[in-house]
């Protein structure tokens, strides 16, 4: 079987040019990707780029609830997609003030993990931020229908959306209301954390 470059409208005609394109393996290449049949341009598609924030204050967790698909209705962490000549960092910036009013600077974010979903081309940058006090915040319709800083145990009462359920939220709330550093990494297949002292172990494996 064939592996290709992930199928999109985009593909269909050249981004240099507009002449349609075909699908061919280039020279040197594996992958089937879309090839302009007139002036050979090659697109490669990587995966889209998202991010995450995981904000915390007096042992409170920032959340909101989605306005959008998918997972309307559902409670869920600030974070969106990372425009075109964006930061990562800027990106979560803008995201969480567009979701629920909080401003935050570079300096309040610390990387916190990656979450690859290969079936979806995407991969997921996620930042924690530790402030001091949980400042004034307000949803922005229709991204956000509500926002609020929630205590442990409500989060246990809310509809979470469906990726918080592939995340162990315990953990990620004992790691953000302590002092101690932590890195996820999560793909299709494994999870694991990586604390102080690089100090690896292993949260599940896919067999």
């Amino acid at each position: 079987m064939r592996q290709r470059s992930h199928d999109s409208e985009l593909d269909r005609f050249c981004g240099r040019c507009g002449a349609p394109t075909e699908l061919a393996i280039p020279p040197h290449d594996r992958i089937e990707r879309a090839v302009c049949s007139r002036c050979g341009f090659v697109r490669y598609q990587g995966p889209q780029l998202l991010v995450l924030a995981v904000i915390f204050a007096e042992n409170r967790m920032l959340m909101m609830r989605r306005g959008r698909a998918p997972y309307a209705g559902s409670w869920a962490l600030p974070g969106g997609y990372v425009e075109s000549g964006e930061t990562p960092e800027a990106a979560t910036i803008r995201e969480v003030r567009e979701e629920t009013a909080l401003v935050l600077s570079p300096e309040h974010l610390i990387p916190f993990g990656t979450l690859s979903v290969p079936t979806m081309n995407q991969v997921h940058c996620l930042f924690i931020a530790r402030l001091e006090r949980c400042s004034p915040i307000s949803p922005h319709p229709p991204e956000s229908l509500e926002a609020r800083w929630c205590l442990h145990s409500e989060l246990q009462e809310q509809s979470l959306w469906q990726p918080a359920y592939e995340f162990d939220m315990d953990l990620i709330y004992s790691c953000g209301t302590s002092n101690r550093f932590d890195f996820y990494q999560r793909t299709a297949d494994w999870m694991r954390v990586i604390t102080d002292g690089t100090t690896i172990r292993q949260v599940w494996l896919r067999k």
